[in-house]
């Protein structure tokens, strides 16, 4: 693990990117080591950086007040059910921890992507998701 420092300066240079790439699309802000997306549909978007770059994100969607929401409150095209191992609704994008958890993408590693895989890639392939 980094140290928080380490971490906290590495999430805010990948903030500043995607706020930059997506300024018309989401408002972004840093609470330790979680960032918080508000898109402009609304939703909430929660990446856990805790374990960041060691780990990847762990992501998902929240109310206004930062409590994570049931699937079914998602916005259409996120939801791909309950995780199957963390047991909860999760997200399929490779460079989320609930993608490298799942049993069908052990093989696909995280050190594979670490340092090419960004914030600002996944949030742009969270926002491509979202019907218009």
């Amino acid at each position: 693990m980094l140290h928080p420092d380490i971490v906290a300066d590495i999430l805010d240079a990948e903030i500043e990117v995607a706020a930059t790439r997506l300024s018309d699309r989401a408002r972004l802000r840093r609470d330790g080591t979680t960032v918080h997306a508000h898109l402009a549909g609304g939703a909430t978007v929660r990446f856990d950086g805790a374990g960041y770059d060691s780990e990847p994100y762990a992501v998902t969607i929240t109310d206004a007040d930062g409590a994570p929401l049931p699937g079914g409150a998602w916005p259409a095209g996120l939801n791909h059910g309950q995780h199957p191992i963390l047991d909860r609704p999760f997200i399929c994008i490779r460079g989320t921890a609930e993608y490298h958890a799942h049993p069908s993408h052990l093989a696909d590693a995280w050190d594979l992507y670490r340092g090419r895989i960004t914030l600002a890639d996944l949030l742009a392939h969270i926002v491509r998701r979202i019907p218009a």
